[in-house]
């Protein structure tokens, strides 16, 4: 996810910083390019950077003078270590959220957020997974890492090139600058970890770096990604022409392939970020995507869905019941008309349109193992539903509701998680397609539900949409795009 094409993630990340930012969740995989950017956003404001793991405690990562703070090896230490400091800092805990299911830890943590928001410290929680408790979710912040562009890779490649040689002074290099373009652009979709093994391997394999080099990438690339699941790398076509027809869409790809280059990122094109493709089974539309690939010299990526393992995971909740399909997740649902995930929680939201009286909306938390029955149709909302007997027990009742009166049929929206309107953070919103009220919804204190009507309008909302950086726009049925913007009042 990218916040500003024209800023780097640390610069994105010391715009949080100095904004007042507290907590800020990193979800990634890749701790050590997530340590370096918080090390080079702290640096740039001059700010002392700590890191916290269970094995080292909490140590600081400046070369300014100190060693672990003694007995922070404990998470609920190493944060009342943190709130006892007088000057600012930012603090790196990779694996917190490991003991986010001890109350001391919850309120250590949230103490430590609370803290440095008001005195410009900065808490980063680090992991490959990140869950949080319902305690810290209004205060944290989320920063996806952006996958490495060319202009790493291609700093990457001649690091690991001169690592070798240093190693081992037979190695070889010709690799003319058009080739070692395309060897740094097949690396693309991969982490800083996957491509600097990949580079090593292919060099070491027959101690040269050259030409042959970018199919060898390619290969072992789609060896990585298929090792991952259900992601497989297809090969692609190269000739345009080997397409009878379609005449402009030819001419549109060859035009629109200039946006992919790095003089057209340079010019402030921005690259299309993927092509639909619909049809009927045997319309062509596998070979027009490797034509799509090829051309513009991106990977093609195929989704498999069709295995077992991939349609009923072996824990769904109702795999070993004979009486219930084994692909079903959750149940008691009417016709959801949209349902969405919270980027920060992982809970997943599900605004559902009712039968004659009442519209309503579920949670489901990120924990959640399934199983749940939301009601349907022995309950409309809150509210008996033609049932012979209205038996409330085992079912998951709505967070928020609405009659008729206020309209007749729900559009499910997203949980803001935007940096531009801090007000709005946490907040749910959904409106109605007949009557274009706008509704939002957010968890109070004391762990309830609190739903209010935000506004009036003349669309006709079919749906909402969420921006790269968490902004949130309504879809008019009529064509028309609005974004949500918080007025102050």
């Amino acid at each position: 996810m990218a916040y500003d094409l024209d800023r780097s993630d640390a610069e994105r990340f010391s715009l949080l910083m100095r904004s007042g930012h507290g907590l800020i969740v990193m979800e990634t995989h890749e701790e050590r390019r997530g340590v370096r950017l918080v090390m080079e956003a702290a640096a740039s404001i001059e700010q002392r950077c700590w890191a916290w793991s269970m094995v080292r405690g909490l140590v600081p990562l400046d070369r300014r003078e100190g060693q672990m703070a003694s007995g922070t090896n404990d998470p609920t230490a190493a944060l009342l270590h943190l709130i006892s400091l007088t000057d600012r800092w930012v603090a790196i805990m990779a694996d917190l959220q490991r003991h986010l299911d001890d109350p001391k830890v919850i309120r250590a943590a949230r103490e430590a957020a609370e803290q440095a928001h008001r005195n410009g410290s900065t808490l980063v929680l680090l992991g490959p997974a990140m869950e949080l408790p319902a305690e810290l979710q209004r205060l944290a912040f989320p920063f996806p890492l952006t996958l490495p562009d060319t202009a790493f890779f291609e700093k990457l490649v001649k690091r690991v090139y001169r690592e070798v040689l240093a190693d081992n002074q037979q190695i070889e290099h010709e690799l003319k600058r058009e080739d070692f373009t395309r060897l740094t652009e097949s690396l693309i979709g991969l982490t800083e970890i996957e491509a600097e093994r990949i580079i090593r391997q292919v060099i070491l394999e027959d101690g040269r770096l050259d030409a042959r080099d970018v199919d060898r990438v390619r290969n072992a690339k789609r060896a990585t990604i298929a090792s991952h699941g259900q992601l497989e790398v297809l090969p692609v076509a190269d000739n345009l022409d080997s397409l009878g027809g379609h005449d402009r869409l030819k001419d549109w790809l060859r035009k629109r392939r200039a946006a992919m280059s790095s003089k057209g990122r340079e010019f402030g094109i921005e690259p299309p970020r993927g092509v639909l493709l619909l049809g009927v089974p045997g319309c062509g539309k596998s070979f027009c995507a490797r034509l799509v690939a090829g051309e513009w010299r991106r990977p093609l990526l195929r989704l498999d869905v069709s295995g077992e393992d991939a349609v009923v995971p072996a824990d769904n909740p109702f795999v070993e019941q004979e009486s219930a399909r084994p692909e079903i997740w959750a149940y008691g649902l009417r016709n959801p008309w949209r349902f969405s995930f919270d980027r920060l929680t992982g809970q997943m939201w599900i605004a559902d349109v009712g039968q004659n009286l009442w519209e309503e909306v579920n949670v489901q938390p990120a924990g959640s193992r399934g199983g749940e029955n939301y009601g349907w149709p022995i309950m409309e909302g809150t509210h008996c539903f033609q049932a012979s007997t209205c038996d409330r027990e085992g079912l998951t009742l709505p967070v928020a509701e609405y009659s008729h009166d206020l309209g007749c049929s729900i559009t499910g929206g997203y949980v803001y998680r935007g940096a531009a309107q801090p007000a709005l953070q946490g907040v749910y919103f959904y409106g109605d397609y007949c009557s274009g009220r706008i509704w939002g919804v957010a968890p109070t204190a004391d762990g309830a539900w609190q739903a209010a009507e935000l506004l009036e309008s003349d669309a006709q909302i079919s749906s909402f949409g969420e921006t790269e950086d968490g902004e949130l726009v309504v879809v008019d049925y009529a064509g028309n795009l609005f974004r949500l913007v918080h007025t102050g009042d």
